[in-house]
């Protein structure tokens, strides 16, 4: 599947990121999350997207991968995507993510 991340077709790099984020193993939180990373820079829109909900996956698995990859600041960063299901789907992500902190969900202020 990881070799499949890196496929020049970007259906199969999303299916092939979507399987591998669904494996619901915490000892594959460390080999997910370098093609989660690249998948979040990917030309094509399903596969961001897709990369997107597989940081939601990975934190229901380890909590601590978002400080130690810094994917809450990447969800902030691609709210100005120029797809609008990759927004849609950050800002679902980042309000689940930040449900648990002290504003009780996604952080609104004049910059974004």
């Amino acid at each position: 599947l990881t070799k499949d991340c890196n496929n020049d077709d970007p259906m199969v790099r999303g299916l092939a990121l979507r399987s591998l984020c669904s494996l619901r193993l915490p000892e594959m939180v460390e080999y997910v999350s370098e093609p989660l990373r690249r998948a979040l820079d990917d030309s094509h829109a399903y596969v961001r997207k897709t990369a997107v909900m597989g940081i939601l996956k990975l934190y229901h698995l380890d909590e601590d991968i978002l400080e130690r990859n810094g994917f809450v600041d990447r969800l902030y960063d691609m709210l100005r995507d120029p797809d609008a299901s990759v927004v849609v789907n950050c800002i679902l992500v980042l309000n689940e993510l930040m449900a648990r902190g002290p504003d009780g969900g996604m952080a609104i202020n004049r910059a974004i």
